[in-house]
């Protein structure tokens, strides 16, 4: 979910087939009704990371059936562009994405691989992505979800579980494409 206004929500989900819906609204004015995402598909209700960007365009970010990273990214007024492919990058089917702005129309990607690594990739739809990266050394389990919130103009600060459930932080300074 993503504020898309000063008092309206823009929400995510994906349905039991898979497909990727919306809807805006808020709870004094009411809801509009559900629409798809340019015919996008994940494992049925797979997270969705949403991030606003600075030109009032949501970006959207799944994890498809087949463990690939796509991304798309408008709105509900204006339409959703094509889903587009996130540098290769892979992960467990459905698995959580944590996405920060990281600068104006820049976006950073977290997310634990097929292997419990930990990697990250920054860019955006219109000036290309950035190589996947691994951070630090650190592992989790494969596709675990890891929380990222912006800690400074140019950090990020990390919290990951490990694979025997110990819960750790790392914070880390953002490279540029």
């Amino acid at each position: 979910a993503v504020m898309s206004g000063s008092d309206r929500v823009t929400l995510f989900v994906t349905d039991p087939n898979g497909g990727i819906y919306t809807a805006s609204g808020s709870p004094q004015g009411g809801w509009g009704p559900w629409a798809g995402v340019s015919e996008g598909r994940c494992k049925p209700g797979a997270p969705i990371a949403a991030v606003m960007s600075n030109s009032d365009r949501v970006t959207l970010f799944v994890t498809d059936p087949n463990g690939g990273i796509y991304t798309a990214s408008g709105s509900p007024q204006n339409g959703w562009g094509p889903w587009a492919g996130v540098s290769e990058g892979r992960s467990t089917p459905g698995a959580p994405i944590a996405a920060v702005m990281s600068g104006p129309d820049r976006v950073t990607l977290f997310v634990a691989d097929t292997n419990g690594g930990i990697y990250t990739a920054s860019g955006s739809l219109q000036d290309g992505w950035g190589p996947w990266a691994g951070v630090s050394e650190g592992r989790s389990t494969p596709g675990a979800p890891i929380a990222a919130v912006m800690s400074g103009s140019d950090r990020v600060t990390l919290f990951v579980t490990d694979p025997n459930g110990g819960i750790y932080t790392i914070s880390i300074k953002l490279r540029k494409l």
